[in-house]
């Protein structure tokens, strides 16, 4: 005599092919954001670098002198020269030649095979203990 009985258990097994597989999709999806995210926020770092590095290359704009018409009881007064002072070389701060990498995909990547790890550990002592009983 068989060991093993029918358990009739094939729509069981179709469910479990199922949550996998939307699992599986769901967990792509989520590490797809995540990395569409951190690349995202890279540019956004890397273009407010650039604005910075611009702003400081860019000499600042003289501001024109304030004008003081003198009044009809008044005699202009002259002008006195000032020397002309070279404005200081803005320093541009050292680029790195990359990024560091920052954000969420490591810490999405592990917890979601920690989750996935217990998740199918469960799942297959659940099982064991099904098919014992059944037995």
């Amino acid at each position: 005599m068989s060991a093993f009985n029918r358990t009739n258990q094939g729509g069981a097994i179709l469910t479990f092919i199922i949550v996998g597989v939307v699992l599986a999709l769901a967990a792509a999806g989520l590490i797809y954001g995540v990395q569409q995210r951190g690349e995202q926020a890279r540019r956004d770092a890397a273009i407010a670098v650039a604005d910075r590095q611009r702003d400081a290359d860019q000499p600042p704009a003289a501001e024109p002198a304030p004008r003081n018409e003198p009044s009809q009881d008044e005699t202009p007064a002259t002008p006195s020269p000032q020397p002309a002072t070279p404005a200081p070389a803005p320093t541009a701060a050292p680029s790195p030649d990359q990024l560091p990498t920052t954000g969420p995909q490591d810490e999405a990547t592990i917890l979601f095979v920690v989750v996935m790890l217990t998740t199918s550990i469960t799942a297959y002592i659940t099982s064991r203990r099904a098919l014992d009983r059944s037995l």
